[in-house]
Protein backbone atom coordinates (compact mmCIF):
# COMPACT_ATOMS: atom_id res chain seq x y z
CA UNK A 1 0.00 0.00 0.00
CA UNK A 2 3.01 2.26 -0.28
CA UNK A 3 3.19 2.77 3.82
CA UNK A 4 6.84 2.24 5.21
CA UNK A 5 6.71 2.22 8.68
CA UNK A 6 8.70 1.10 11.58
CA UNK A 7 7.57 -0.75 15.01
CA UNK A 8 8.54 -0.01 18.54
CA UNK A 9 7.20 -1.69 21.54
CA UNK A 10 6.22 -0.07 24.80
CA UNK A 11 8.23 0.28 27.72
CA UNK A 12 7.61 -2.16 30.28
CA UNK A 13 4.80 -3.98 28.30
CA UNK A 14 3.61 -6.27 25.18
CA UNK A 15 2.12 -3.28 23.34
CA UNK A 16 3.74 -1.52 20.25
CA UNK A 17 3.19 1.54 18.00
CA UNK A 18 3.87 2.41 14.19
CA UNK A 19 6.02 5.00 12.92
CA UNK A 20 5.33 6.63 9.68
CA UNK A 21 8.67 6.59 8.01
CA UNK A 22 8.25 7.62 4.44
CA UNK A 23 5.21 7.26 2.18
CA UNK A 24 6.19 6.17 -1.61
CA UNK A 25 4.63 8.43 -4.08
CA UNK A 26 2.22 7.40 -6.18
CA UNK A 27 1.08 4.96 -3.87
CA UNK A 28 -2.35 4.53 -1.97
CA UNK A 29 -0.72 5.31 1.14
CA UNK A 30 0.00 8.90 -1.28
CA UNK A 31 -4.03 9.43 -1.75
CA UNK A 32 -4.72 9.50 1.97
CA UNK A 33 -4.61 11.63 4.99
CA UNK A 34 -0.88 9.93 6.68
CA UNK A 35 2.94 11.26 6.87
CA UNK A 36 6.30 10.82 7.96
CA UNK A 37 6.30 10.53 11.80
CA UNK A 38 2.84 10.08 12.42
CA UNK A 39 1.60 7.61 14.95
CA UNK A 40 -0.42 4.47 15.18
CA UNK A 41 -0.89 2.01 17.84
CA UNK A 42 -4.12 -0.12 16.40
CA UNK A 43 -5.25 -2.05 13.50
CA UNK A 44 -8.94 -2.52 12.78
CA UNK A 45 -9.67 -1.14 16.06
CA UNK A 46 -7.07 -4.04 18.21
CA UNK A 47 -4.13 -2.47 19.97
CA UNK A 48 -1.11 -4.07 18.72
CA UNK A 49 0.59 -6.61 20.70
CA UNK A 50 4.07 -8.40 20.04
CA UNK A 51 1.47 -11.22 20.10
CA UNK A 52 -0.64 -10.05 17.19
CA UNK A 53 0.98 -7.38 14.81
CA UNK A 54 1.63 -10.05 12.34
CA UNK A 55 -1.28 -10.91 11.85
CA UNK A 56 -2.50 -7.52 11.70
CA UNK A 57 -0.06 -6.17 9.70
CA UNK A 58 1.36 -8.45 7.64
CA UNK A 59 -2.01 -10.57 6.28
CA UNK A 60 -3.21 -11.56 3.26
CA UNK A 61 -5.72 -8.80 3.37
CA UNK A 62 -5.58 -6.45 1.20
CA UNK A 63 -7.02 -3.45 3.06
CA UNK A 64 -6.54 -2.46 6.93
CA UNK A 65 -7.48 0.32 8.61
CA UNK A 66 -4.54 1.60 10.73
CA UNK A 67 -6.11 3.75 13.86
CA UNK A 68 -3.46 6.55 14.72
CA UNK A 69 -2.24 8.29 18.15
CA UNK A 70 -0.97 11.11 19.57
CA UNK A 71 2.06 11.93 22.23
CA UNK A 72 -0.07 13.57 25.23
CA UNK A 73 2.47 14.52 27.89
CA UNK A 74 5.34 11.64 26.50
CA UNK A 75 2.48 9.23 26.25
CA UNK A 76 1.17 8.15 23.14
CA UNK A 77 -2.38 8.42 23.23
CA UNK A 78 -5.17 6.69 20.56
CA UNK A 79 -7.11 9.82 19.03
CA UNK A 80 -9.87 9.11 17.02
CA UNK A 81 -8.40 9.46 13.63
CA UNK A 82 -8.53 6.29 11.25
CA UNK A 83 -6.73 5.83 8.09
CA UNK A 84 -7.81 3.32 5.50
CA UNK A 85 -5.22 1.55 3.03
CA UNK A 86 -5.37 -0.46 0.79
CA UNK A 87 -2.80 -3.03 -1.07
CA UNK A 88 -2.45 -2.68 -4.52
CA UNK A 89 -1.08 -4.76 -7.60
CA UNK A 90 2.42 -3.76 -8.96
CA UNK A 91 3.28 -0.91 -7.01
CA UNK A 92 7.14 0.05 -8.09
CA UNK A 93 8.60 2.13 -5.61
CA UNK A 94 11.80 4.28 -7.39
CA UNK A 95 14.40 3.70 -4.87
CA UNK A 96 15.53 7.61 -5.30
CA UNK A 97 12.92 9.13 -3.06
CA UNK A 98 14.91 12.46 -2.54
CA UNK A 99 17.91 14.13 -4.43
CA UNK A 100 18.76 18.02 -3.81
CA UNK A 101 20.74 20.58 -3.39
CA UNK A 102 21.12 22.69 -0.40
CA UNK A 103 22.89 25.70 -0.12
CA UNK A 104 24.06 26.70 3.71
CA UNK A 105 26.94 27.63 5.15
CA UNK A 106 28.67 28.91 1.63
CA UNK A 107 28.29 25.38 0.27
CA UNK A 108 26.45 23.46 -1.77
CA UNK A 109 25.51 19.90 -0.29
CA UNK A 110 24.20 17.03 -2.21
CA UNK A 111 21.65 14.81 0.06
CA UNK A 112 20.07 11.65 -1.53
CA UNK A 113 17.88 10.00 0.40
CA UNK A 114 18.06 5.96 -1.58
CA UNK A 115 15.79 3.65 -0.32
CA UNK A 116 16.82 0.40 -2.07
CA UNK A 117 19.56 -0.86 -5.43
CA UNK A 118 17.30 -1.60 -7.94
CA UNK A 119 19.03 -1.95 -10.85
CA UNK A 120 16.05 -0.60 -13.13
CA UNK A 121 16.51 2.69 -11.75
CA UNK A 122 20.27 2.89 -12.44
CA UNK A 123 19.73 5.42 -15.20
CA UNK A 124 17.82 7.64 -12.73
CA UNK A 125 20.64 7.43 -10.22
CA UNK A 126 23.15 8.34 -12.93
CA UNK A 127 20.73 11.32 -13.59
CA UNK A 128 20.70 12.10 -10.27
CA UNK A 129 24.67 12.20 -9.75
CA UNK A 130 24.65 14.56 -12.83
CA UNK A 131 22.74 16.63 -11.47
CA UNK A 132 24.86 16.73 -8.45
CA UNK A 133 27.72 17.25 -10.77
CA UNK A 134 26.03 20.11 -12.62
CA UNK A 135 25.45 21.70 -9.59
CA UNK A 136 28.89 22.19 -8.43
CA UNK A 137 27.85 20.20 -5.04
CA UNK A 138 30.66 20.72 -2.34
CA UNK A 139 29.74 17.83 0.07
CA UNK A 140 27.20 14.69 -0.73
CA UNK A 141 24.78 13.15 2.11
CA UNK A 142 23.91 9.67 1.31
CA UNK A 143 20.62 9.03 3.30
CA UNK A 144 20.41 4.83 3.67
CA UNK A 145 18.63 4.79 6.62
CA UNK A 146 15.87 2.62 5.14
CA UNK A 147 17.90 0.53 2.16
CA UNK A 148 18.53 -2.76 3.01
CA UNK A 149 20.05 -3.60 -0.18
CA UNK A 150 19.56 -4.98 -3.35
CA UNK A 151 22.05 -5.27 -6.23
CA UNK A 152 25.38 -5.93 -6.14
CA UNK A 153 25.98 -4.21 -9.28
CA UNK A 154 24.24 -1.22 -8.64
CA UNK A 155 26.22 -0.48 -5.35
CA UNK A 156 29.11 -0.54 -7.97
CA UNK A 157 27.71 2.29 -9.79
CA UNK A 158 26.91 3.75 -7.15
CA UNK A 159 30.30 3.76 -5.50
CA UNK A 160 32.08 4.72 -8.75
CA UNK A 161 29.13 7.60 -8.83
CA UNK A 162 30.62 8.86 -5.39
CA UNK A 163 34.58 8.26 -5.53
CA UNK A 164 36.08 7.41 -9.18
CA UNK A 165 35.76 5.28 -12.57
CA UNK A 166 39.00 3.64 -12.43
CA UNK A 167 38.37 0.49 -13.91
CA UNK A 168 41.59 -0.95 -12.36
CA UNK A 169 40.92 -0.67 -8.92
CA UNK A 170 38.95 -3.11 -6.76
CA UNK A 171 35.98 -2.47 -4.65
CA UNK A 172 35.12 -5.87 -4.10
CA UNK A 173 36.82 -9.44 -3.65
CA UNK A 174 34.16 -11.89 -3.36
CA UNK A 175 34.51 -14.79 -0.82
CA UNK A 176 32.40 -17.71 -0.78
CA UNK A 177 31.28 -20.62 1.40
CA UNK A 178 34.31 -23.54 1.32
CA UNK A 179 32.69 -25.62 -1.07
CA UNK A 180 31.43 -23.02 -3.55
CA UNK A 181 34.96 -21.23 -3.12
CA UNK A 182 37.02 -24.27 -4.02
CA UNK A 183 34.67 -24.36 -7.39
CA UNK A 184 34.78 -20.75 -8.80
CA UNK A 185 38.89 -20.91 -7.68
CA UNK A 186 39.16 -24.17 -9.90
CA UNK A 187 37.52 -22.24 -12.59
CA UNK A 188 40.34 -19.65 -12.29
CA UNK A 189 37.00 -17.09 -12.17
CA UNK A 190 37.96 -13.39 -11.02
CA UNK A 191 36.32 -12.71 -7.55
CA UNK A 192 37.53 -9.10 -7.79
CA UNK A 193 34.54 -6.70 -8.77
CA UNK A 194 36.13 -3.40 -10.13
CA UNK A 195 34.52 0.59 -10.05
CA UNK A 196 32.90 0.96 -12.90
CA UNK A 197 32.84 3.56 -15.60
CA UNK A 198 29.57 3.09 -17.59
CA UNK A 199 26.45 1.70 -16.57
CA UNK A 200 24.77 -1.51 -17.67
CA UNK A 201 23.13 0.96 -20.73
CA UNK A 202 26.38 1.93 -21.43
CA UNK A 203 25.85 5.62 -20.07
CA UNK A 204 29.39 7.46 -18.61
CA UNK A 205 28.88 7.58 -15.22
CA UNK A 206 28.48 10.73 -13.58
CA UNK A 207 31.22 10.67 -10.60
CA UNK A 208 31.59 13.65 -8.06
CA UNK A 209 35.19 12.37 -7.33
CA UNK A 210 35.03 13.03 -4.22
CA UNK A 211 37.58 12.28 -0.85
CA UNK A 212 34.51 12.52 1.72
CA UNK A 213 31.31 11.35 1.97
CA UNK A 214 28.26 11.43 5.10
CA UNK A 215 26.38 8.38 5.29
CA UNK A 216 22.97 8.22 7.43
CA UNK A 217 21.97 4.56 8.77
CA UNK A 218 20.22 2.61 10.91
CA UNK A 219 19.72 -0.63 12.39
CA UNK A 220 17.63 -1.46 8.40
CA UNK A 221 20.72 -0.23 7.04
CA UNK A 222 22.01 -3.41 5.38
CA UNK A 223 23.43 -5.68 2.58
CA UNK A 224 24.30 -3.51 -0.47
CA UNK A 225 24.56 -0.86 1.65
CA UNK A 226 27.11 -1.75 3.74
CA UNK A 227 28.76 -2.70 0.71
CA UNK A 228 29.32 0.75 -0.53
CA UNK A 229 29.95 1.93 3.07
CA UNK A 230 33.06 -0.98 3.25
CA UNK A 231 33.92 -0.43 -0.56
CA UNK A 232 34.67 3.12 -0.05
CA UNK A 233 36.43 3.20 2.95
CA UNK A 234 40.21 2.43 1.38
CA UNK A 235 39.90 5.29 -0.74
CA UNK A 236 37.83 8.39 1.30
CA UNK A 237 36.99 9.44 3.99
CA UNK A 238 33.38 7.26 4.94
CA UNK A 239 31.88 9.69 8.21
CA UNK A 240 28.99 7.22 9.52
CA UNK A 241 26.09 8.63 11.33
CA UNK A 242 23.48 7.10 12.99
CA UNK A 243 22.86 3.38 14.74
CA UNK A 244 25.22 0.54 13.64
CA UNK A 245 24.36 -1.08 10.97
Amino acid sequence: NGLMFGLVRKENSTELFGYVQYVVPNSDASTKNIARGDLFTGVNGTTLTDANYVSLLFSENDTYTLNMATIIADEIEPNDTEVVLTKEIGLQEDPIFLDEIIETGGKKIGYLVYTGFTDEYDEDLNAAFGRFKSGNITDLVLDLRYNPGGSVNTAVLLSSMIYDTNTKEVFLKARYNEKYQKIVEDRDTDLRRFFADKTGKGSAINSLKLKKVYVLTTTGTASASELVINGLVPYIDVVQIGEPT
